[in-house]
């Protein structure tokens, strides 16, 4: 059967953790503090959340111009 390879390279010779070949589970990082946003920092992320919106209907309304378009061209006479 397939096997992972070891993650840690440092760790070598028996293992106490689990059999060889066991995948351990990552240690726990401490978060929160990236996630702690300003006012400034969520503004910009609607401000760019909003333009993105935008930019796919316009995105969206070109294509389908763009099909009509291809469509009355190609269109047997």
């Amino acid at each position: 059967g397939l096997e992972l390879p070891p993650g840690d390279p440092g760790h070598e010779g028996g293992s106490v953790d689990g059999p060889p070949g066991a995948v351990s589970l990552a240690r726990p990082m401490e978060i929160g503090v990236e996630l702690e946003w300003g006012a400034d920092a969520w503004s910009e992320v609607r401000t760019r959340a909003q333009r993105a919106g935008r930019a796919y209907i316009w995105l969206n309304l070109v294509e389908q111009r763009l099909r009509a378009v291809v469509a009355a061209v190609l269109r047997p006479i």
